[in-house]
This record gives structure tokens, sequence and C-alpha cells, in this order.
């Protein structure tokens, strides 16, 4: 069943005809109208009421339709903590055009207590975990580097040393447990001074800008937000949200796992969704996807197939019930890429 699906324009997106989401909606959907003043950042698929998905033939909520046929789930996720009526990811198509705020998304506690308290502000009792696969080389800021590769980096790059001044950075690569805090936080005064700061905010950002992602979440639109944007901001929360873990960049990667020789598969530590990255390359004529024990949303990025006797193309979201059996003729010479997400059970 194909969807029709919400667009987000967050000022932070890429504009018109270079942003892949419009790109993804024009191929699509005949009916779209491009603005090419208009900023598109985020392609929405599922449930959410801040951006809910339609069947497109039948011209009803895919809510509606899940909460009428509730078998379409699956059988197993009765059994999953987030209750058996609703799909339980939001699955995203992403065009950045220039950071995004400073944030964090709040655990499954901190969001009840933040919707209830303030729920024009947090719109839903959910935690908000991500994950995000890149379309196009990827940069990002993620948690806090360790101190002993800041130590590291502070004795093998001279112009880091000096940038933050000789004698803090001795203080710092010198500093004990107890004192090493009081140490860090001088060299980042230095670095980071109020006369500086826009410059260096300035030159991070332009190394952070345009690109493309897919992301799933658990179905939540709760975010805290510190800065970079014209939002609201809540630093207090923020601040009890923080986990100030120092963890290496390596280990918060997540590597897929193969399932077959086209498809390998994404699954995070939580039990609400995983993704599915499917490559179809041009000599094959035919694929059958791998059946889910739960609903599934596809996404086709690239490539052009028949499935179930109608054509799909870039930009097409089907939704697909638990357990169906679902097999893809490829009418394009180029590869096909593809997305499905599902609960991960």
């Amino acid at each position: 069943m194909e969807l029709e699906c919400a667009i987000q324009t967050y000022d932070w997106g890429k504009h018109g005809s270079n942003s892949i989401v419009a790109d993804l909606m024009r191929t699509a959907n005949a009916d779209f109208v491009l603005d090419e003043h208009k900023p598109y950042a985020e392609l929405w698929m599922g449930i959410h009421k801040n951006g809910p998905s339609y069947l497109k033939d039948m011209k009803i909520p895919l809510q509606k339709y899940i909460q009428e046929n509730i078998n379409v789930l699956g059988s197993n996720i009765e059994t999953q903590n987030f209750g058996g009526t609703d799909l339980s990811f939001l699955f995203k198509v992403l065009s950045i055009n220039k950071a995004l705020s400073i944030q964090v998304h709040p655990d499954k506690e901190k969001a009840e207590v933040l919707h209830n308290l303030f729920p024009n502000v947090y719109k839903d009792p959910n935690h908000k975990p991500e994950l995000a696969i890149a379309l196009t080389p990827f940069k990002a800021l993620c948690g806090f580097r360790p101190i002993n590769d800041i130590k590291k980096y502070m004795e093998e790059l001279p112009e880091l040393s000096a940038a933050v001044g000789e004698d803090n950075a001795c203080l710092l690569l010198k500093a004990s447990d107890s004192l090493i805090t009081d140490a860090l936080k001088k060299c980042f005064f230095t670095l980071m001074s109020r006369d500086s700061v826009i410059l260096h905010i300035t030159q991070l950002l332009e190394r952070l800008e345009k690109r493309d992602c897919i992301e799933c979440m658990v179905c939540s639109d709760n975010v805290i937000r510190a800065g970079l944007t014209p939002k609201q901001r809540d630093l207090p929360n923020l601040m009890q949200s923080m986990t100030f873990d120092c963890v290496l960049s390596s280990i918060q990667k997540l590597l897929p796992s193969r399932e077959d020789i086209y498809t390998e598969i994404f699954r995070p530590p939580v039990s609400e969704f995983a993704v599915a990255k499917i490559i179809i390359p041009p000599e094959q004529s035919f694929y059958k996807l791998i059946p889910r024990t739960s609903a599934s949303i596809l996404i086709i990025i690239d490539g052009k197939a028949n499935i179930s006797s109608k054509t799909y193309c870039r930009g097409s979201v089907l939704f697909i019930p638990a357990n169906e059996e679902i097999k893809i003729e490829v009418i394009c010479s180029h590869q096909m890429l593809m997305f499905q997400a599902f609960a991960n059970i």
C-alpha cells in the first residue's frame, strides 16, 4: 500500500530542488508543487500527529487503517512494552543545509514528566532513541571526547596547545584526576572566549553543513534544545537529561549485520525499531523482500520496480503488513537502493 507522506520545512533544510526531500516528493507525486525558496528539511513516514502519513489510494490516515486492521502489526507486537495499536517507530529522510540545534532527547521517564508539565512543548510521553544512516558524506558531533584522547591530541598537535595556551595545555597534561575538570575548563574558556566564540562556531558549522541521511526513531518528536536554534530552549531540563559519559566515537557507530546478499540490517539496542538497507544490482531482475514479523515502511531512494502489479519509483513509500511476502521486479538499468523500517522483534 503506497503512502502519502508529510514534509517538514524547518529553517535548517536545503532549499528547493537542492533538497533530496523535495526531489523524492516531486519524483513520486505528480501533484507536488516545488518552491525553490522553501527549505525542505524532513520527510516523515509514520503516524506521528505532527506529520501523519495517509494511504494514497484510500485517502485515510495510516493510523486509522492500522487501528481498524490491527492484525497488520503482527502478533508479536502485543507483547512489547510500546503496546499493540500503533506503529512504534517514526521513519524519516533528512536534507540538512546548516547545523541543527544543540539538543538532547529525554528518556522515557523524563519524557512523561515533561509531557505532563508542558504538553504544548513536549507533545508526547515517549523517549526518542535515534538511528541515522548517511546517504551522502556525513559529519556530526555526538557526545564527549574521552579525556585521554584530548590529552593525546594536545601532545600531538602543536596548533591545539598553542590555541589554548601552552600553560593551560601543560596544566591539563599534568593534572591529576581530581583536578582534570578545572584544567579542562581553562582550556575551553581560552579557546572559546567571548570575542572568538562566534568565529569558532561559524567555522564549525561550515564543516557540518549540507548532508542527507535516513533516520529512524521511536515515534516521538520530543527535543530539549540548548542553542543554535530560534525555537524554545530549555537549558535546565537539558542539563538534567544529559549523560556526560566520554565514549569513543567508534563505539557510538552501529554496524549492520548481513541478512542476505542484498540486505543488511541495523539493529539498535531498543525494541521499537530496526532498519534494513537493500541494494539490488542492475543485473538482478527479481528480488523477494525478507518477510518481517511486524508491519514495516519501505522507501525507494533510487531505482524503479513493479510490486504487486503496480510501478513504483524514487520517492515511493510503501506500508507493508506483518509477514507479507513482497516480490520486486526491477525495471531500471541501475541499482535500486531502498530502506525498510520495522519493529526490532
